[in-house]
This record gives C-alpha cells, structure tokens and sequence, in this order.
C-alpha cells in the first residue's frame, strides 16, 4: 500500500512538473514573438470565427508556417493575414485570386463558409503565414485561457507551489509521527522479555511431557 501511494506521488510530481515547464514554455514563447507562442517553427493561433468550416472551427487551435515578403502563395492556399481594414484583427482565409498592383502581390481571399470574398485584396506585407494543414480541435479555448492575465496566473502558481508544499507537507508529517518515549521502550522491552520467558517455559513444558 505504501509502495503503491509512493509511485503514485511521484507520478503526481512528474506531471506537474510537465505543466509547469508547458506553461512557462508558452508564456515565455508568447512574450517573445508578440503574442503568439511558437512550436517547432510554426506560430499557434486560436480560431475565433466559423468562417472556415468545416476546415476547422471556431475555438480550435491552428498551426501557421511563417512567410515573408518572398513567399508566393497560390489560389488554394489557406492563409493567415492582417486585415487591409484593421490591423490588430487576424484573419485566416484561402486564396482565390493572385493579382499584382504596382509590383506588389495582392490575395483576394475568402472564407470558406461565407457567401462572398472579403472586402479588399490582402497586401504580401500583411500576410503573416500559411495554414499548416494542422489542427487540435477546441484546444484553443485553453490556450487563450492560459495567454490571460488570470490563466497565467493560475497556470504557474498553482503548479509551483504543490511542487513546492507538497514535500514539506510530507516532512512534516513525517516529523509529527509519534517517537516511543523512554518509558514507553522500557515498557516494550520489558514486554519483549516476558514473552520470550514464556516461549522458554512453553518449550520447556514440551520436552519433558
């Protein structure tokens, strides 16, 4: 039994270590490319719209390969931009036009849920990457619950303090054990004692029946 709840403490301790370096991974990751962690070069990004079904849906976590103003993307591809009309707002449609005005490539895009294109053609500058073709459906809810003030809060903390209470919650409990006081040994000694004379006296009995 005590062998048993030993492993599983350390099972416990093994996995919340996991989630605390998990945590601190996509935090650190996020601070340092603006807001959008990154796994094995490809930024992770949480869909906030349908406009996309049945690709993937609202509240499902994507993955985006990173372009620059040299990447070509073809009619098909499904992209990741910066709105013409709105900057701070990311959209992520697919190509169904390449055109080129002034020497620079314009997409028109279109969701591919919604009845018609979207308003103006996506500059090069503004297209931030490619759908890699990946996703984890729903997954993005908790990610954008731990990229909160209150989820990161609760994500790292909560984490870092069972990993550190929990061994001092077991040294104390192994130090509150009841240590058998010196009157208490001599009692024990002392019952040791006449046990073993009565084993003797039994034995003996034995013999010479």
């Amino acid at each position: 039994m005590k062998k048993g709840l030993h492993i599983a403490g350390q099972v416990a301790t093994g996995l919340l270590v996991v989630l605390l370096l998990f945590n601190l991974y996509f935090v650190i990751s996020s601070k340092i490319n603006g807001g959008e962690p990154k796994v094995m070069g490809h930024e992770l990004m949480v869909v906030l719209s349908g406009s996309m079904n049945p690709v993937f849906k609202t509240g499902d976590l994507i993955a985006v390969k990173p372009g620059d103003v040299n990447t070509a993307y073809q009619v098909g591809d499904v992209i990741t931009f910066r709105s013409p009309e709105d900057a701070n707002k990311i959209i992520t449609h697919r190509v169904t036009e390449v055109t080129e005005r002034n020497g620079m490539r314009l997409y028109v895009t279109q969701g591919d849920a919604n009845d018609s294109k979207d308003p103006k053609p996506v500059p090069q500058l503004n297209v931030i990457g490619q759908y890699a073709d990946f996703h984890i459906p729903k997954l993005g809810y908790a990610l954008s619950f731990i990229k909160s003030k209150p989820g990161m809060a609760i994500m790292l903390i909560v984490p870092g303090v069972l990993l550190i209470f929990g061994p001092m919650v077991n040294l104390f409990r192994e130090l509150l054990k009841k240590e058998p006081t010196e009157g208490e040994a001599e009692t024990a000694a002392t019952q040791e004692t006449d046990e073993a004379a009565v084993d003797e006296e039994e034995a003996s009995d034995t013999s010479t029946t």
